[in-house]
């Protein structure tokens, strides 16, 4: 994560310091990294994945609306 931040973040309000607590530089930055993986413009920027179904749902964190445990 810390080399992500070094490579990706910006300073997007321009007050010399990268701040990822400021909205400002965090979306600027999160859209920065994306271009730089390149996203384009009108693409989704998730990849729908299949899972083995041996995998305990206990263990997600999030759920899609349309993959409701």
């Amino acid at each position: 994560m810390p080399s992500t931040i070094e490579k990706y973040a910006i300073d997007y309000n321009d007050n010399k310091v990268i701040e990822l607590k400021n909205s400002t530089d965090s979306f600027a930055s999160a859209a920065n990294y994306l271009n730089k993986m390149g996203w384009k413009k009108n693409e989704p920027c998730f990849k729908k994945v299949s899972l083995k179904p041996d995998i305990p749902k206990k263990n997600f964190k999030y759920i899609s609306k349309e993959n409701k445990i």
